[in-house]
């Protein structure tokens, strides 16, 4: 019997995405990673965690960069991952294991925080214009509940390939596919300067880099530089960099597999009541903005 041919992967300009989605809440979710689902133990956020976040963070020559700043953060933070105890251990161990997580790990981390500071309560941005029910116009902020936000969880990690419609050479090789999963916190957030994180675009373009794996089908890691890169292609002759329509796709299977633009891949959407007229509105959430706050671009 004849073997089944070899699926011939995704069209120009299309990704395919292999993805096993759970649809939940924070609030029933938990102190859990989005990726793997692996428990979480936080520190309180107590005057003695905040006492030493500015010690080790604020005060701390070898965290004067943003990246580091943050990264030292976040790790000071998570007392335990899984079944590893990380509290009492030296501090760059620490930080190797959290570097591991996934950027919307630690957004989801943030979010979980913030939950429970505020009792649930924070402002959210949103898209929505009118309500449906009254027809009022809708402030682009919203007093929402965290714990009722939806998200989505999986087992696995998400990865898609993205075919381009033109390929793009970056040292010396043309690039025809490229792999995405959402990115590792020691490449997404460490490395990350004051110029990259202000500017919506470069942060992006910083973080399409970092979620990349492999390129046509072979385990690579790529820079912002080399994202940014003119090299003319040998199979497209005149033609230098990454075409707009391939930034478009790219940042479509990014958004797929993590945080894109508008919000992350658990497609988080919050059941908020109106003022106007009291009624229940599901709202998408732009959790880009309302996590970074309006940017330049």
């Amino acid at each position: 019997m004849a073997a089944e041919p070899e699926a011939a992967g995704p069209a120009p300009g299309s990704f395919d995405l292999v993805s096993d989605p759970v649809e939940t809440t924070l609030g029933a979710h938990g102190w859990a990673t989005l990726i793997g689902c692996q428990a979480l133990d936080l520190e309180p956020l107590d005057l003695a965690f905040r006492a030493k976040v500015g010690m080790q963070v604020e005060r701390n020559p070898a965290t004067r960069a943003l990246g580091a700043r943050m990264m030292r953060a976040i790790t000071l933070a998570i007392a335990g991952l899984g079944e590893e105890r990380l509290d009492g251990r030296p501090i760059a161990e620490r930080q190797v294991a959290v570097g591991a997580l996934r950027l919307q790990d630690v957004m989801y981390i943030a979010y979980t925080r913030l939950a429970d500071e505020d009792a649930g309560r924070y402002t959210l941005y949103h898209d929505v214009e009118v309500c449906p029910h009254c027809e009022k116009k809708l402030a682009p902020e919203i007093e929402a509940d965290l714990y009722t936000m939806r998200i989505r969880v999986h087992q696995a990690t998400p990865r898609a390939v993205y075919r381009l419609r033109r390929p793009w050479r970056v040292r010396g090789l043309d690039v025809e596919t490229v792999t995405l999963e959402p990115p590792r916190v020691s490449r997404a957030i460490e490395p990350m300067d004051e110029a990259t994180w202000a500017s919506g675009v470069m942060r992006q373009v910083f973080w399409v880099a970092a979620s990349i794996v492999e390129i046509n089908g072979k385990p690579r890691a790529l820079s912002t530089d080399d994202l940014m890169t003119r090299e003319t292609p040998t199979k497209t002759p005149r033609k230098a960099g990454i075409s707009r329509a391939d930034w478009e796709g790219l940042g479509a299977a990014f958004g797929a597999v993590s945080l894109g633009d508008v919000a992350m891949s658990v497609d988080w959407v919050h059941d908020v009541e109106d003022g106007g007229c009291g009624e229940s509105i599901p709202v998408q959430v732009d959790l880009g903005t309302s996590f970074f706050g309006r940017s330049g671009a």
